[in-house]
């Protein structure tokens, strides 16, 4: 049995955990010590040791990540045929690596993203899934159902390419404009986009986004995992093989 300093030392330390966690009195009823005792011993401790408080603080906001990261999982898992499939994509289907992505073309994120998602298709033979989102007012929406308009043609990646790059405005007009710059017919663009079935997909989307936890865009899916926030290519590499928690950089 280790000496009686030790077994107090680990008290208070334990002591400090728990009174992040659970306030002193619940502490107390966890070790068996009065309330008073509890504070006593973990007052000496952390005059002696302040590292403590930032050490405890470490594992309750791990503790916390652990639980999100486990319950975006099973989010994941249960989800996972919405993700996978009835969504434009680009990359080979029998691609070692799948990557989903939730996006708004009007996000400056998304777009600054882009060109290292779009690495990942041309350099890694990555499975890329888009799945758009319209959060950023009424030119989201346009751009958004544009894009799915186009993937009926079977020229979604010219088009998300292009609204990816546009720097002009997001009116109908615009829009139409740089869909034909972009190769496409305008006739029968203009014939999709009036079809009812892309505003329920966008809505389909988004209902998706919200079940699987989505905050912000751009946000990542591989695996059992998300990220959310834009990375450069490496750390999107690291995401995708699981190498690393950092992968923002």
């Amino acid at each position: 049995m280790p000496p009686a300093s030790s077994r107090r030392r680990a008290l208070a330390r334990g002591g400090a955990v728990l009174i992040l966690a659970l306030g002193a009195a619940a502490c107390a009823t966890e070790t068996g010590r009065t309330d008073a005792e509890v504070r006593r011993l973990v007052r000496a401790e952390l005059a002696e040791n302040p590292a403590i408080v930032r050490d405890a603080l470490k594992k309750l906001v791990q503790r916390q990540k652990d639980r999100e990261a486990a319950t975006t999982a099973g989010r994941i898992e249960r989800l996972r045929p919405m993700l996978l499939d009835g969504h434009p994509a680009m990359g080979p289907a029998e691609a070692q690596h799948t990557l989903v992505q939730f996006y708004d073309y009007r996000c400056e994120h998304c777009r600054r993203a882009s060109p290292a998602v779009q690495r990942l298709v041309t350099e890694r033979a990555t499975r890329v899934i888009y799945i758009p989102v319209a959060y950023v007012g009424p030119g989201s929406r346009r751009a958004a159902r544009l894009a799915l308009a186009a993937a009926r043609q079977d020229a979604f990646g010219p088009m998300h390419k292009a609204l990816m790059a546009h720097e002009g405005a997001y009116s109908r007009d615009a829009l139409m404009k740089l869909a034909v710059a972009t190769g496409l017919d305008r006739a029968a663009l203009e014939r999709t986009m009036a079809d009812d079935a892309l505003p329920q997909t966008l809505r389909r989307n988004e209902r998706l986004a919200r079940a699987i936890g989505l905050k912000a865009t751009p946000m990542f899916v591989t695996g059992r995992r998300a990220h959310t926030g834009a990375l450069p290519f490496a750390g999107l590499v690291r995401f995708l093989e699981g190498r690393s928690d950092r992968v923002d950089g």
